[in-house]
């Protein structure tokens, strides 16, 4: 559901659109961030059984089977995550290989989770009521705002499943950056999956934490942003075998920093 393939505006423009609003500055778009929850998290694996197993051991979820992307070079299996959350694993489809980012760049994430040497959080997403105002939030700051954009996919039981997304480029912050999501009139993916695990909350540890929890707090992501020499996502999970967490990592880091002028995902 993420964006590809869209110019990225410099990180200095927004950088200088946060300087003049100013910590305190009033905002024609106002985000109740009480509305918002996490939706869900992706978490890539370079082999989806062996990642799957691996979540179950953890949790004692088991996956199911969730589909294909066509084209970009992976595949899917989901579990639910609480009311209304999920945890989506992604990993590169034996079907669709060899790759060839050069010549197809939809497929450079693909190949690149089926070099990682393990799993790793790849981003979050969060739901939310109000698309509209998220979307206007994100241009009063000086980002890239593509959407609100419609998604649709129909399940193996022909239950047809709706969507709408907005995603934010144009900055440097790569996977740190969640989009925002409305399933409209759809049934919840948690509704139709395994569940027993549950996301407690996500932390989001930054080098430049000030920065990023500004953006956070006019897009209305509910998340902590906390101060640290490296960035990383940590997602905090509980199930019935007790707390457990994952985390993003070295490989998909660097992957979204040499994309950062291109914002090729």
């Amino acid at each position: 559901m993420g964006i590809r393939d869209r110019p990225a505006v410099t990180f200095l423009a927004l950088a200088i659109c946060l300087s003049l609003a100013g910590p305190h500055a009033p905002s024609q778009a106002q985000v109740d961030v009480q509305r918002n929850q996490i939706d869900h998290i992706i978490w890539a694996v370079p082999d989806l059984d062996a990642g799957a197993e691996y979540f179950e051991a953890m949790s004692g979820v088991t996956p199911i089977v969730g589909g294909v992307h066509p084209g970009r070079g992976t595949r899917n299996k989901l579990a639910s995550a609480g009311d209304m959350m999920y945890f989506e694993i992604i990993a590169p489809d034996p079907e669709q290989m060899p790759f060839d980012p050069v010549s197809v760049p939809v497929q450079a994430f693909a190949d690149v989770i089926s070099q990682m040497p393990g799993p790793e959080v790849d981003m979050f997403a969060y739901s939310t009521t109000d698309l509209e105002t998220v979307a206007a939030a994100g241009r009063e700051l000086g980002l890239d705002v593509v959407g609100p954009t419609p998604g649709q996919r129909v399940t193996p039981e022909g239950v047809l499943i709706r969507w709408s997304h907005v995603d934010f480029i144009g900055h440097d912050f790569g996977q740190f950056v969640p989009f925002a999501i409305n399933w409209l009139d759809s049934p919840h993916p948690s509704a139709t999956s395994p569940q027993g695990a549950s996301i407690e909350g996500i932390t989001v540890e930054h080098p430049r934490a000030d920065e990023l929890r500004r953006i956070y707090e006019a897009l209305g992501v509910p998340a902590e942003v906390v101060a640290a020499s490296e960035p990383v996502i940590i997602v905090h999970m509980r199930s019935a075998k007790g707390q457990f967490e994952v985390r993003s990592g070295k490989s998909l880091l660097e992957y979204y920093r040499a994309r950062s002028n291109s914002n090729i995902f």
